[in-house]
């Protein structure tokens, strides 16, 4: 199994955040190890034992040539969830016996997107909740717990299935 690219995580229906890994590397290894096999052929003609290389690929890498010494299998995955989905299966439905994996896969995924001033109001009114709640005194550890709880679920978060609009700060 090889690995190539760089994967894209959503913002919202029409950005990305991604990593522009071409895929260069995968695809010299796919054709170096395809020579290697060939020149192992040599003149006796006979042939190793039937594989396959199951090349697992981001929709804007490189794609290397097909080589009749070496089949290959194409799966083109576009963010961290279809790598990870794809991966998982043909680890269940195939004896993997060797795997380079040069794929540039996102770091991060999305939690939510939100306008910066929707998550400022969100958080003044929790504390000053909390702080009429507590009658104006409330600990470090309490302020961040607000905070925390805050920050982990807004309330106000965007539907970043469509296009969100471009005029407001917007916090991810």
């Amino acid at each position: 199994m090889i690995t190539a690219g760089g994967t894209a995580e959503a913002i919202d229906g029409v950005r990305k955040i991604s990593n522009t890994s071409t895929g260069s590397l995968a695809a010299c290894i796919y054709e170096a190890l395809a020579e290697y096999i060939a020149e192992g052929l040599g003149a006796s003609g006979k042939r190793e034992p039937e594989f396959i290389v199951h090349y697992v690929v981001s929709e804007t890498a490189v794609m290397p040539e097909e080589n009749v010494n070496l089949p290959i299998k194409f799966y083109i995955v576009t963010d961290v969830e279809s790598v990870e989905s794809v991966l998982e299966k043909l680890l269940a439905d195939y004896k993997i016996d060797y795997i380079i994996h040069s794929m540039a896969v996102s770091d991060f995924t999305k939690g939510y997107l939100i306008e910066q001033e929707e998550l400022i109001c969100e958080l003044a009114e929790t504390l000053e909740k909390a702080l009429n709640d507590n009658e104006k005194s409330l600990s470090e550890e309490q302020l961040k717990e607000y905070i925390g709880n805050v920050l982990k679920n807004p309330k106000r978060i965007l539907n970043a299935s469509s296009k969100v609009s471009s005029k407001a700060e917007l916090m991810l």
